[in-house]
């Protein structure tokens, strides 16, 4: 049985133990809906679009199930990803998708196969089978753990003119980059898993002009986070 149908049926297997009714939906596709909770005095309910890939059906799945666990503060229903302006609580589907996240219970997975692939979250998802979007949820679960762990990089002054410059402002990664530039010193470079994840998630997501810059740093960084076996090694984290 392939990868996404065995979680399939795990999340299936949680939600009829939780007494949750999930339906598969032919919905309006030319509504931004992918999936859909609905809790009342009866019971509660997820229905999810039948339009979806399997991976992002599992994806789905598991952030309605993120609510249920979790609990919302409406009275109906929080739809998942509904373009209606200031219709979803932020705070909300973010606690979903984290436990979303863990319901999936795939950390020994994740890192596995980020030894192969530290700096690319593309291909990471890819390989592990799951949208973009579970990716960065893990990356902001681990940022609230281990955000401020540091490592030192060895990275050339070559790198560093090329991206100087190219860069200009002092807003988001750009702000990363300029601390990352007076933090050089002949021991190295220094710098937090927080940073690293940022430059990730921007080289990732090429918008905004700065994901060329991102991915060049990381290009010199993957070989010395693989040397020493993965990204969890690079910034010494635990991996218990």
């Amino acid at each position: 049985m392939k990868r996404n149908e065995v979680r399939l049926g795990r999340l299936l297997s949680i939600a009829e133990k939780e007494d949750v009714i999930v339906n598969f939906l032919d919905v309006e596709r030319l509504i931004s809906w992918k999936g859909l909770y609905v809790t009342t005095e009866l019971g509660s309910a997820i229905g999810i679009s039948s339009a979806l890939t399997l991976e992002n059906q599992v994806w789905v799945l598991a952030h309605e199930l993120g609510h249920h666990f979790r609990g919302i503060q409406r009275a109906l229903f929080s739809p998942f990803q509904y373009d209606l302006p200031g219709f979803n609580n932020p705070v909300e589907e973010r606690n979903a998708d984290l436990e979303g996240l863990i319901l999936l219970d795939e950390e020994e997975n994740w890192r596995n196969t980020e030894k192969r692939y530290p700096t690319d979250l593309n291909r990471l998802a890819k390989e592990m089978e799951l949208p973009l979007d579970a990716a960065l949820t893990r990356l902001d679960y681990l940022n609230s753990r281990f955000g401020n762990q540091v490592a030192v990089c060895g990275f050339s002054d070559e790198l560093w003119e090329s991206i100087q410059a190219r860069t200009k402002g002092d807003g988001g990664a750009q702000s990363t980059v300029q601390k990352l530039v007076k933090r050089k010193n002949s021991s190295g470079t220094r710098i937090t898993f927080r940073e690293f994840n940022q430059l990730r998630k921007r080289a990732a997501d090429m918008r905004g002009g700065f994901g060329k810059n991102a991915k060049q740093i990381l290009a010199e960084l993957s070989p010395e986070i693989k040397s020493v076996g993965g990204v969890f090694s690079f910034f010494g984290i635990n991996e218990t």
